[in-house]
């Protein structure tokens, strides 16, 4: 089975510009997905895949503010979990 090839002959010089800039990025884009693919991040333990994330903002220069969590049964609409003490959310 081949895989069909986009055609980008009816593409204008903004639509080029678009995927051109999308090209460029896809290293750095590959890099970080798999730096995040590689932290342990399942529940209660994430807080290394979100140091990931935060470094990663933070080096593009946007501002990152790390909400506290809420305590196991804070709100009564969502499933109890086990969530502990400095767990936090980007």
């Amino acid at each position: 089975m081949t895989t069909p090839q986009l055609s980008t002959d009816a593409l204008d010089a903004n639509e080029r510009r678009l995927l051109d800039a999308c090209d460029e990025l896809m290293p750095e884009t590959l890099a970080l997905t798999s730096a995040l693919v590689r932290e342990y991040s399942v529940l209660g333990a994430e807080a290394g895949v979100l140091e990931v994330m935060e470094s990663h903002l933070l080096d593009m220069g946007l501002p990152v503010e790390r909400v506290p969590l809420p305590e196991k049964g804070a709100d009564a609409e969502q499933a109890p979990v086990a969530r502990g003490v400095d767990r936090h959310n980007l």
